[in-house]
């Protein structure tokens, strides 16, 4: 048996070998010409789903910027858009490796439903709580302002000052 190592040297064999070498390397480019092929669109599919994926979180992530800039006009400089575009990039690398299930699967969960519901109402009463404390306060300040001053007749023929009054 003759392997490429011993094949004998007349023309005719050596062809044929030198024949069957070429095929085998061309083989062995073609096949590694399809796998980087195959391997650059395996590449591109991945970056086209995490570049959608990044486009629907930062629609929710704009949303989302919009009430908290509605609700705190201060933060509106805070929700800038590259602050907004890391933050999608983010989420989409989280819901790729927890398997969220894209944007669409969480804003459609009814949890995310509830916040969305019950955030307004927890922010105005907290709101209205806060205010009614401001008021209270000021309530108490004008009534300790509006207090009498008693005067101890005893003490003001004294010489002395009244009660509530401060010494000079």
């Amino acid at each position: 048996m003759n392997t490429i190592d011993n094949a004998p040297q007349d023309g005719q064999k050596t062809l044929e070998y030198a024949g069957l070498s070429s095929i085998a390397a061309e083989e062995v480019a073609e096949q590694g010409q399809a796998q980087a092929e195959a391997q650059a669109g395996e590449q591109a599919e991945a970056e086209q789903r995490a570049q959608d994926a990044t486009e629907g979180w930062l629609q929710a992530v704009d949303v989302a910027g919009e009430i908290i800039g509605a609700t705190w006009p201060s933060a509106r400089p805070v929700w800038n858009p590259a602050a907004k575009e890391r933050l999608a990039e983010a989420l989409a690398r989280c819901d790729e490796a927890y398997g969220w299930g894209g944007v669409g699967a969480i804003m459609s969960h009814p949890l995310l439903g509830l916040a969305f519901a019950g955030f307004p109402l927890v922010l105005g009463t907290a709101k209205a709580v806060a205010e009614e404390r401001r008021k209270a306060a000021v309530d108490v300040e004008a009534r300790d302002a509006l207090k009498p001053v008693q005067v101890d007749p005893m003490a003001e023929a004294a010489g002395a000052p009244a009660q509530g009054a401060e010494a000079s």
